[in-house]
């Protein structure tokens, strides 16, 4: 017998929902569906699955004795605009998880991501100081305001659930007694490592090998694999990539690209802290800032 979700991890990227995922995962009255990274409510691009039917997308979860909450990750739905109206169609009571992340960290993040990935990008500086085509399309992703507002305008606010990638550093126990609230699961649940750090930047040992690593899966992504050849592949892969890299700590931002880059955002800002109804100095500063941890 299978159901659908009643909440959904919808991003942003670079933020921590792989951690958000993997706590949920862990918790016992909590299904996700065996992929992160679904994409059904997304439409007219490679990794999109909407085509496959409400049907299929039930099958992801399993009714289960014990279960209270059903879930699934696909951090496009923030940023892709038709995401919300699909969702709202199809589940117009779910919970909606978002976990926002320091704009402008973001989008070093996301940077540092694609060097790992094996994408050839200039230095830093000059990708901000030449307006490089990726950056317009990652300033874009961090503009939360415009994102949110789209689930606002179809969603109940209370469905609406709002976390931060700094709370997650600074305090991840609490972090993750509210998630679980949330979903409405038992909070008193502590999964077993709060401090793992999933997703760390990494240097690629070999730019051949991660670039070919990188297009078999996105070869296999829109394959519905059943799961008993899709995990030994993932396994592979994955065992693949952590032999091809080693662990980095990031350099400092410049302090001239940060407020360079922070112009962008004064209007996402201002909405995040209404919405939380809370200050976020952070977000504002201009400090030089050290980088070595990237979900």
């Amino acid at each position: 017998m299978h159901t659908l979700p009643t909440f959904l991890i919808a991003g942003a990227a670079k933020s921590g929902s792989t951690t958000l995922w993997n706590f949920l995962k862990a918790h016992p009255q909590v299904y996700m569906a065996p992929m992160k990274e679904v994409n059904f409510f997304i439409t007219d691009v490679w990794w999109a699955r909407n085509e496959k039917g409400l049907d299929w997308y039930s099958k992801l979860f399993k009714k289960l004795d014990g279960v209270k909450a059903y879930g699934e990750a696909s951090i496009n739905y923030m940023s892709r605009p038709e995401s919300a109206d699909l969702i709202h169609q199809a589940l117009p009571h779910v919970t909606l998880i978002f976990i926002l992340r320091d704009p402008v960290d973001r989008i070093y993040s996301q940077y540092w991501y694609e060097r790992q990935e094996g994408t050839r990008l200039p230095d830093f500086g000059s990708f901000v100081s030449q307006r490089h085509p990726m950056l317009k399309e990652w300033i874009w992703g961090s503009r939360f305001d415009l994102h949110l507002k789209r689930y606002l305008n179809l969603f109940q606010e209370q469905q609406i659930k709002l976390f931060l990638f700094s709370d997650l550093k600074k305090d991840p126990d609490q972090l993750v007694k509210n998630l679980y609230r949330s979903v409405g699961v038992d909070e008193r649940f502590s999964p077993p490592d709060l401090t793992a750090r999933l997703n760390a930047t990494r240097r690629v040992r070999s730019l051949l090998l991660q670039r070919l690593i990188v297009r078999t899966e996105s070869l296999a992504y829109p394959i519905s694999l059943p799961p008993i050849i899709q995990r030994p592949m993932h396994r592979l892969r994955k065992s693949l990539r952590k032999a091809n890299t080693n662990s980095i700590s990031i350099l400092p931002m410049q302090v001239e690209q940060r407020a360079e880059l922070l112009q962008e955002f004064s209007d996402t800002i201002d909405f995040v802290e209404q919405f939380l109804a809370r200050p976020l100095p952070d977000w504002r500063g201009i400090s030089e800032i050290g980088y070595n941890f990237s979900a």
